[in-house]
């Protein structure tokens, strides 16, 4: 396996702790505020995106790569927090090809603001 696939892998493993953790903490959420249906909603949908994290394809993976490469990894997985967060609110039900783009756009607006 070249180091490319590993990083790939390393990616998607990233990827998919930080969907789970975002669901677990929209379950908590929903405790909180057993009246709001979209915390219970987004924690499904995120629940799901995360196992679809491991169907990341390699044109993916390319949009992907130069961010998950230079960002320190507090950085990273900080912006895949916040994307994770706006899935059932801001994202209804989005796919992982949709979750992909907003964190791509999310990371190069931070390019383009640094």
């Amino acid at each position: 396996m070249s180091i490319k696939e590993l990083k790939k892998i390393d990616c998607i493993e990233d990827m998919a702790f930080g969907l789970n953790r975002t669901a677990q903490w929209r379950q908590r959420t929903a405790v909180i505020f057993p009246d709001d249906p979209r915390n219970l909603r987004a924690a499904s949908a995120l629940e799901a995106l995360a196992g679809e994290a491991e169907h990341l394809t390699d044109a993916q993976w390319e949009l992907l790569r130069p961010h998950f490469l230079t960002l320190t990894e507090g950085r990273w997985r900080d912006g895949v927090t916040q994307q994770a967060k706006k899935v059932g609110f801001v994202h209804r039900a989005p796919s992982l090809s949709s979750f992909v783009s907003s964190l791509v756009d999310a990371f190069n607006a931070l390019q383009v603001a640094a």
